[in-house]
């Protein structure tokens, strides 16, 4: 495979990741409210992007992919 397309699927892996954290801590927080009365604080704390290795390995490791696959495809634009 190609370099920007072994990078784009590592940075929608990392946003999927991330999303699915979100969806977690939102699900958590609402099961957590389950058969509670008034008073309980239902905001959910959301996990940042980089509380998880691999989504901030993968968004490192996608971007650097990119800038690779750009700077081949210029030494090579400039070389015809």
């Amino acid at each position: 495979m190609k370099y920007s397309v072994v990078g784009l699927i590592l940075i929608v892996l990392s946003g999927f990741l991330h999303t699915l954290e979100r969806v977690a801590a939102r699900v958590g927080s609402y099961i957590a409210v389950i058969g509670q009365q008034g008073g309980y604080d239902t905001t959910p704390t959301y996990p940042s992007i980089t509380d998880n290795i691999f989504v901030l390995a993968f968004l490192v490791g996608g971007i650097i992919l990119l800038l690779i696959s750009l700077l081949q495809k210029k030494s090579t634009n400039s070389t015809l």
